[in-house]
């Protein structure tokens, strides 16, 4: 069976302008790499298309927010 799930891709803030904004989303991590898919992660499983992060930082792990939209 196939699947017709597809990851929610990072989107820039201009672009996100036009689309519906659904929630907020945050995460921690070892790096910001793994940060992304963290993020990546929690706006699939809220049902995200897109997601832009808004922020991240790296004092001794890697923490963030994103917005997640549809």
């Amino acid at each position: 069976m196939l699947s017709t799930a597809f990851a929610a891709e990072p989107v820039s803030g201009l672009q996100a302008e036009k689309l519906n904004k659904t929630g907020i989303v945050s995460g921690n991590a070892d790096t910001l790499s793994e940060l992304e898919s963290v993020l990546r992660d929690k706006a699939d499983s809220r049902g995200a298309t897109v997601y832009r992060i808004t922020s991240a930082s790296t004092k001794n792990k890697a923490s963030g927010t994103a917005i997640i939209y549809q």
